[in-house]
């Protein structure tokens, strides 16, 4: 599994998504299913993680996945409290090259 911030340098191109996509929501891309978006992709990268996988199937039970993108959409909107919270961002930190693409 590999993880990339949404301004890693040529992602955009690679992936085919648009600016307005990657930073609307997470996104897991495989080459089997293709692309998940939101509480989507977090739960389809939770099926990779070991005793994590079990948690994963509650999206596919539609009141709960309805609301894990509620709440997905909620945290989205407010990424800027949680930053003001201490949260960095993965292009803010030490040693991660990230490119201000396509901004």
């Amino acid at each position: 599994m590999l993880v990339l911030p949404n301004q890693t340098p040529g992602l955009r191109a690679r992936v085919g998504l648009s600016r307005s996509q990657l930073d609307r929501a997470a996104w897991a891309i495989d080459a089997v299913n293709g692309r998940y978006a939101g509480a989507g992709a977090a739960n389809r990268v939770l099926r990779e993680l070991p005793g994590w996988s079990r948690f994963s199937q509650l999206y596919a039970i539609p009141p709960l996945g309805w609301l894990e993108d509620r709440v997905y959409d909620w945290v989205a909107a407010h990424r800027g409290w949680f930053s003001r919270a201490g949260v960095i961002p993965e292009c803010s930190r030490p040693g991660v090259e990230c490119a201000a693409e396509d901004h």
